[in-house]
């Protein structure tokens, strides 16, 4: 016969299921059993709280139980402060992720935009050096979603990367 689980059924702070759910668990031996006769018993959670509240003594919860005071006393000093201290712990921070296709487009935009300003201004170095990035970006773009697979041996007509540096790569101020 399975004893009951740890954290057992408290109408204040679990839901009937989840200690259902522990009793299974422990049942099939996924669960460990705890040495504690106190941390085991049902209503382990009602009667932690009695006591800290007062309304019983630890005496009286160990008639409830079954079992001698000082392993009540033993419970409330050493698994206590363990579960309340895991009660306390802070949620675990959630880790913001980047979608770099989506901060990719977003910067091929402002490219176009420098590159739009720069020729309607006249000035062919910005220009220059603003089709260089937005290549770079839509090749990156076409690595990152799967579209460059194999394009340029796919038609003669195809642009090819060059994944050399260049003279303007080197020195873009030589070039004005």
């Amino acid at each position: 016969m399975c004893s009951e689980p740890e954290g057992t059924y408290d109408t204040a702070t679990k839901s009937h299921s989840a200690w259902v759910k522990k009793l299974q668990l422990r049942c099939n031996g996924e669960a460990p059993v705890t040495q504690c006769k106190f941390c085991n018993y049902r209503d382990a959670s009602i009667l932690e709280g009695q006591i800290a509240t007062k309304q019983i003594t630890q005496l009286q919860a160990s008639t409830i139980i079954g079992c001698n005071k000082s392993t009540v006393s033993r419970h409330m000093s050493n698994c206590v402060p363990k579960k309340i201290a895991e009660c306390m712990r802070p949620a675990p921070a959630k880790e913001e992720t980047l979608n770099v296709v989506d901060v990719l487009t977003t910067s091929h935009s402002k490219t176009l935009k420098i590159l739009d300003d720069s020729l309607a201004e006249g000035d062919r170095k910005t220009a220059l050096m603003a089709l260089q990035t937005e290549i770079r970006q839509l090749t990156l773009k076409a690595k990152l979603t799967g579209q460059l697979n194999g394009a340029s041996s796919a038609s003669p007509y195809a642009p090819r990367v060059c994944e050399t540096e260049t003279d303007f790569d080197k020195n873009p101020g030589a070039f004005s």
